[in-house]
């Protein structure tokens, strides 16, 4: 069953309508944990992003997207978003903390978090921003974005922007967000990808327009190599490029919690529920 509505899942978990739930909210985890009859399993889920329009705007400048990394503090986003830090993880790499044995970076590390509005307001100046609306497309069927971006609002105008917040649900965002003059962020949650030159955000056609000739030939040098240990050295210059180019701020992972009842044995998670040897002994 597709249930949208959020309590909707809740309760009827609770009544034992519903056997599991997926993606149960964080501030509910611990009253079903405080029942005898049901489980909460805690998951990767993937990360946060704050995604930037590079085909117009002033994003499309270099500068104006490292003063919004200047700004933003990431912690009171993932803290918005996600409630507790059992659910969430300051993370600069690129790839997610669970991933990081095999990929890992040190670039990045100065810059993530900086906590530096002086340095925001600078940059600002540097590329003439002088006011003009800047627009943030969000979405309230995620409670973690439409939270995470609210945050985001807040602190972008601390620093002197003129932020505008609009709201749309899921397929409205995904409409809007295809239209360059619509918008100069968005916010949104990515999963985990099994190695990094699949991520959606480094496309030219994906929404936010990524275009770096650098980029690309990176990609074909990473994509050559004969085996995924021989790739662990070509992540460096991919996240130094990252870090460099800034197609989005990764604000930091986050984790997931879905519920099931006792009854339910062998539920298994892996990149998404696995319903398989699993039994039901209601």
């Amino acid at each position: 069953h597709f249930v949208t509505d959020s309590s909707t899942r809740v309760a009827g978990i609770q009544s034992g309508e519903y056997d599991v739930a997926h993606a149960v909210p964080f501030d509910t985890a611990d009253q079903l944990e405080s029942q005898d009859d049901i489980i909460n399993h805690v998951y990767p889920g993937g990360f946060l992003s704050i995604v930037f329009n590079k085909k117009a705007g002033l994003f499309t400048d270099v500068r104006a997207r490292e003063a919004v990394l200047a700004a933003v503090n990431m912690e009171d986003v993932l803290k918005a978003g996600y409630t507790d830090d059992r659910y969430y993880i300051l993370n600069h790499n690129m790839m997610m903390s669970h991933q990081t044995e095999q990929w890992n970076s040190p670039h990045g590390e100065e810059k993530y978090n900086q906590l530096d509005p002086e340095k925001a307001k600078q940059l600002l100046e540097e590329v003439g921003y002088s006011g003009e609306q800047i627009t943030i497309i969000t979405t309230r069927d995620y409670d973690d974005q439409y939270n995470g971006a609210v945050v985001v609002q807040e602190q972008l105008e601390r620093i002197g922007m003129n932020v505008e917040l609009e709201v749309y649900d899921w397929a409205s965002l995904l409409e809007k967000n295809q239209d360059e003059t619509a918008y100069d962020i968005y916010v949104m949650g990515f999963v985990a990808v099994p190695e990094p030159s699949t991520f959606f955000y480094i496309r030219e056609n994906y929404p936010g327009w990524t275009n770096s000739p650098e980029l690309k030939e990176i990609v074909a040098e990473y994509r050559s190599q004969p085996s995924l240990d021989d790739a662990k050295d070509y992540f460096d210059h991919l996240q130094k490029w990252y870090w460099e180019y800034l197609p989005i701020i990764k604000v930091g992972d986050f984790n997931r919690v879905s519920s099931t009842r006792t009854t339910v044995s062998d539920f298994l998670y892996q990149d998404g529920f696995v319903f398989w040897n699993i039994a039901n002994e209601k």
